[in-house]
């Protein structure tokens, strides 16, 4: 994904999405929220569970180390654009 970064009219997003141009607010709202919910998963997909595979010099053995009980849900309150 990358912005167009030659488009002249400042009223409207556009952005490169696996090589379509998205004008649709809706529709990047979308990608972003999906790229958001999964790059973590994506990130984490590759390591293995096994902790005898993590070194200490890895930075991922430090976070399995200290961060290994579940975390607690968090709840997000509907903001405003001024908010923001």
């Amino acid at each position: 994904m990358e912005t167009c970064k030659n488009h002249t009219n400042k009223g409207t997003q556009l952005i490169n999405i696996d090589g379509n141009l998205v004008t649709n607010q809706q529709l990047i709202s979308n990608y972003f929220n999906n790229y958001f919910l999964t790059v973590a998963d994506r990130l984490t997909s590759n390591i293995k569970n096994d902790k005898t595979s993590l070194n200490r010099k890895n930075p991922i053995y430090c976070l399995h180390k200290n961060f290994n009980l579940p975390c607690s849900n968090m709840k997000l309150k509907y903001t405003t654009r001024k908010e923001i």
